[in-house]
Order: structure tokens, then sequence, then C-alpha cells
């Protein structure tokens, strides 16, 4: 038997030059209720529909991204570092996460 590898999807979230790759597979299921309580969806929903995400959907997938590397940090501190003019969000980022944030 072969084991196959296929390759999670990943959105590129850039605030203030600094990018953080959110992937589908790093999400627990704590991350997606947290998720659905932030959002209204899950993550899945976001990856799906990435020509819905605002600039609050963007700092919630980075905030769940970045907790795991900084556990204090809270999803209204990164909603207050982002604008329309210093985010953005690409699909299939091939860079390696941040978790220092």
């Amino acid at each position: 038997m072969t084991e196959t590898t296929t390759e999670q999807p990943a959105l590129e979230i850039v605030i203030d030059g600094k990018t953080t790759v959110v992937r589908l597979d790093s999400f627990s299921g704590q991350d997606v209720k947290l998720c659905r309580g932030e959002t209204g969806h899950a993550p899945r929903y976001w990856f799906e529909h990435t020509d819905e995400i605002d600039i609050d959907i963007m700092a919630a997938l980075v905030w769940l991204t970045r907790r795991k590397g900084k556990p204090g940090l809270t999803c209204d501190e990164v909603l207050e570092s982002v604008n329309y003019g210093n985010v953005s969000v690409a699909d299939d980022g091939e860079d390696e996460e941040d978790p220092e944030g």
C-alpha cells in the first residue's frame, strides 16, 4: 500500500508586510469553534469562499494561526493592527507559517 500526500490548502495573509501562512490542516477542533465564534463560519468555509474574506476574517485567521506561538495573543489585538491599506490575501501560500506573529 502506497501512502500519498495531498498538499492541504493554504492562504497567505500579509499584514504590514509580514506574511502568515494559514493552513487548513493546522486547525484543531478548538480552533474551528473559535473561528465560528469570531467569523460565523469554520475555517474550511473561508478557504472555499476566499472572495468573501474581508479584513476582519483575515485578522481572525491570522490570530488562530499566530496564537499557537503566542498563547496570550487576542483576536482584538490582530484586528487593531489591520486596515484596508495594510492587508492582503492570496491562495495557496508556499512559505512557512510564522507562529511568532
